[in-house]
């Protein structure tokens, strides 16, 4: 079909024509080369949890071929990733690789792969400054992998946001990895209620997955094991609760499953910190709960210098009262 059209285009196609049909990978790798011994790590172990990675390793050439070969990377990629050092922004390579990420509207992950101010100073500024970070460097780990698990732990949960790992790639090291770890123990081999549309995985006499909840938590993930003794306590006083850690697996995109959660929920807290604010993945989920008319409760975690937030969730929370559940003094009481 290529060649017929191409050759009613006027293009002459030589018998021998070399065509590249192998997907490109979803994960798009933009690094500086101080950081490359890192980043090969760091690719090693993505492909490890099942996300196969694009990344210049210096054996494509330069000039128009290596930009041309960048370019179609990153058009055919679901998330890019950026690993910032400190002269991340002196590159040229990196700056256009993050403006056409962001004028092809791709979704940015940002890694600090070493101690540095934030935002960078130059050209990166104005626009890291829009986007929350993570550190992923732990000077106190002697760890190979160089990075706090926790950190890896989050990284997968963002990139599963936009696309759900290819089984086949899994090594027995990340088997289960989406499967949540809590008190070393795993929580998904469980039973489920068929004679039911809310169906309900259930371990412990605590609701994991649920299809069709009555609360939806909404929350940035440096709160995670907050929110799940929050998610806890709620289940055991008979709420069927929607979480997202809870729906890592499965073969379509967590924005999905988080759409029709909030969809099916008959109201949604609302985790609110100063990070949960400037979150694109949290800012969407309150646009779309309010859009779709749906009760939001705003939890405060942090101190809030004003009520409303400033921010696009202003008008959200403009006329909500929030609860403050902050951090008491005494841990015990937590």
């Amino acid at each position: 079909i290529i060649r017929k059209a191409l050759t009613a285009a006027g293009e002459l196609i030589p018998d021998d024509i070399s065509m590249d049909i192998k997907r490109l990978p979803p994960i798009f790798i933009s690094y500086q080369w101080g950081s490359q011994k890192t980043v090969l790590k760091l690719t090693e172990n993505l492909e490890q949890v099942g996300y196969a990675c694009w990344m210049d390793k210096g054996q494509m050439g330069g000039g128009d071929k290596l930009f041309a070969k960048i370019d179609a990377g990153i058009r055919g990629a679901k998330v890019v990733i950026c690993c910032i050092n400190k002269i991340y922004a002196q590159s040229d390579n990196c700056l256009r690789e993050v403006y056409l990420t962001i004028s092809t509207s791709k979704p940015l992950i940002r890694l600090q792969m070493e101690k540095q101010t934030w935002p960078q100073e130059g050209a990166l500024g104005p626009i890291m400054s829009e986007y929350l970070y993570m550190r992923f460097y732990d000077r106190k780990n002697n760890d190979a992998n160089y990075w706090p698990t926790d950190k890896f732990t989050e990284l997968l949960g963002q990139i599963r946001y936009h696309v759900a790992p290819d089984p086949d790639m899994i090594t027995q090291q990340y088997y289960n990895w989406f499967a949540p770890r809590i008190d070393n123990l795993i929580f998904l081999q469980t039973q489920t209620k068929n004679d039911s549309k809310d169906k309900t995985r259930i371990q412990d006499n605590i609701p994991l997955v649920v299809t069709h909840p009555q609360i939806m938590i909404s929350y940035q993930w440096d709160y995670q094991k907050d929110i799940i003794n929050l998610y806890e306590k709620l289940t055991k006083l008979g709420y069927r609760c929607w979480l997202d850690i809870f729906q890592m697996d499965g073969g379509d995109s967590l924005f999905e499953k988080i759409d029709a959660g909030i969809r099916h929920a008959k109201s949604i807290l609302s985790c609110v910190t100063p990070k949960y604010t400037k979150s694109m993945n949290c800012r969407r989920e309150m646009a779309l709960s309010d859009a779709l008319q749906k009760p939001i409760i705003p939890l405060l975690l942090e101190e809030a210098s004003t009520w409303p937030p400033a921010g696009p969730m202003a008008m959200v929370f403009a006329e909500k009262p929030c609860i403050d559940i902050r951090r008491s003094t005494n841990h015990s009481d937590r």
